[in-house]
């Protein structure tokens, strides 16, 4: 059945052309981010970037992937009284990352890349700390403190409280927003990482 479909659509080119113009719309207007655009055909020009495919972790290699995707950062336990602001910049400075990658399926400008770090029970979104664009992959990070101080804003100036931010999973989004000609391309990938201590 499904071949048959698509001999018809080939051998009907003006419905060919539609068929191939939907897809293209369908993953660059919100659908799930990773999906693979398929080949539209002989004779039908594609010009879109598409996001290919994309992922999360602690650490990226020279060229942009992601080399180890554990997002659990164990810390040696902070042992002064103080506030959670006090912690957070413990955690700063311990230095670990929050990172992404997208592939692309072309090489585009940097400055038509936007990447930002969203907290879902908010819906606040921050500059992601680093970019970076190797040949078509986009890459970067922020530092886990930073994203639990801008997470915890509302709560800076309060004492540490007892679990110190522990073992429980902190949900976070990571949206690139790509300028491509006159359409922005738009990709949202979803995660969460975790704190312990020694």
């Amino acid at each position: 059945m499904r071949n048959k479909l698509f001999q018809e659509l080939i051998t009907n080119r003006p419905v060919f052309v539609v068929f191939c113009a939907a897809l293209i719309c369908s993953n660059a207007c919100g659908n799930p981010p990773y999906q693979v655009l398929p080949q539209c055909g002989p004779g039908v020009k594609n010009d879109e970037i598409q996001i290919i495919d994309a992922g999360l972790g602690s650490r990226i290699s020279a060229s942009g992937k992601i080399s180890d995707s554990n997002l659990n950062f164990t810390f040696k336990k902070y042992k002064k009284a103080g506030i959670s602001k006090d912690l957070f910049n413990y955690i700063y400075f311990e230095g670990d990352t929050i990172c992404f990658s997208f592939l692309l399926s072309g090489e585009v400008d940097k400055k038509n890349v936007d990447v930002c770090f969203i907290d879902p029970h908010t819906g606040k979104n921050y500059s992601a700390e680093r970019v970076d664009l190797y040949k078509n992959r986009v890459s970067g990070f922020s530092l886990a403190g930073s994203i639990l101080e801008k997470f915890n804003s509302d709560s800076l100036n309060r004492r540490i409280p007892k679990n110190m931010y522990c073992c429980n999973d902190i949900p976070f989004q990571v949206r690139i927003i790509i300028k491509h000609g006159n359409s922005d391309i738009q990709s949202i990938i979803t995660g969460a990482f975790r704190i312990e201590y020694e």
